[in-house]
Order: C-alpha cells, then sequence, then structure tokens
C-alpha cells in the first residue's frame, strides 16, 4: 500500500521549492541599487524638437562637442524639456534626474504623473533647485509610479536674472519598490 503522507510531504516541498524559485527570479538582483535610464536623453529631446528655451537660455554642446547642452542665464531664462522616458518598470517608481552646474536659484515644474496620486490632475507645486559649481546628478523630487501614462517625460526649469545653469544631460531613474511577485 502506498504512504500517501509521504506523497503529501514530497508535494509541498516541491511546491515551496517552486514558488522560492519563482520569487527569486522574478525580483530584482539588488532592490536597493535603482536603474539609470538611457543617457543622453537630452541629445534625444532636442534632436526631435522637446526642447523649448526661452529668454536667456540657449543650445550648446554638451560634456563633449558631440552632445547636447543647455545653458541658461544670466539674464531671465527658461526650458522646458521633453525626452522619451522609456519602457515602464513595474515595481518601480521614477524620477528624472539632470546632470548640471551652475549657480543661483532655480524652480522646477515636475511632471504629472497622470495617476491620481498628484492632486488628481493638478500640476505638482514648484520645486527649488540649487545646482552645484561642479557638475552633479540634481534629483528633481518627484516620484512617478512604473503604470504612469504615456512615453515620454517633460519638465520645465526657470532661472531668475544673475542664475546661470548649464544642463549637460537628462535622465530616468526607476526605483524598485516592491517585493510583491512577478509583474
Amino acid at each position: 500500500m502506498v504512504d500517501t503522507s509521504r506523497i503529501y510531504q514530497a508535494f509541498a516541498v516541491v511546491l515551496v521549492a517552486a514558488t522560492f524559485g519563482v520569487h527569486v527570479s522574478c525580483g530584482p538582483n539588488d532592490p536597493d541599487r535603482p536603474i539609470l535610464g538611457e543617457s543622453r536623453a537630452l541629445d534625444e529631446g532636442c534632436k526631435n524638437g522637446g526642447c523649448k528655451l526661452e529668454g536667456a537660455a540657449s543650445i550648446t554642446s554638451g560634456l563633449t562637442a558631440d552632445t547636447t547642452g543647455i545653458v541658461m542665464g544670466p539674464g531671465e531664462s527658461s526650458a522646458t524639456i521633453t525626452f522619451p522616458r522609456g519602457a515602464p518598470r513595474f515595481g518601480y517608481d521614477w524620477h528624472i534626474e539632470i546632470l548640471a552646474s551652475g549657480t543661483g536659484l532655480f524652480t522646477v515644474s515636475e511632471p504629472l504623473c497622470n495617476d491620481g496620486r498628484s492632486g488628481n490632475g493638478k500640476s505638482p507645486a514648484p520645486t527649488e533647485l540649487d545646482p552645484a559649481a561642479d557638475y552633479q546628478w540634481l534629483v528633481l523630487q518627484q516620484d512617478c509610479p512604473a503604470g504612469t501614462l504615456g512615453d515620454t517625460a517633460t519638465f520645465t526649469i526657470r532661472g531668475t536674472q544673475g542664475s546661470v545653469l548649464h544642463i549637460a544631460d537628462v535622465r530616468i531613474v526607476n526605483t524598485f519598490i516592491s517585493s510583491g511577485g512577478c509583474y
């Protein structure tokens, strides 16, 4: 006669092992490490008409002669930048970072997430950006969920008289927020 309790035990072990194996394979290798977006996204955005400049803002070269950059100031200026966001990563929030250097204060109107978390369709309040003299990645604070509508990201930077900003690049950074299984 067959011992059914051993069959059930073996089945339970296989089920637990399969479940654990699937869970490990679905999560990121290092959930604390953000996924950085493509570099040269500013090139792509400006090439496709996604850089709208006003006042003392102009297109220039980026960190190298073959890349696009934007210089703002020293007069009043604004730059609205739209660039490809890339494929959404489910289980992640995303935000925009700019590679920039400068002096003075700037305000940034961040993207509307279009997900219901951003005041039900109202634009978030502008935030202040205080760049350093050396190039560094500056984080635009609002996180948007992976399911955000659209395949582009847009933000506007405004500078006051006397402020100068050199933007060398923009990127999307995805940050892991969930370990709730496979997507």
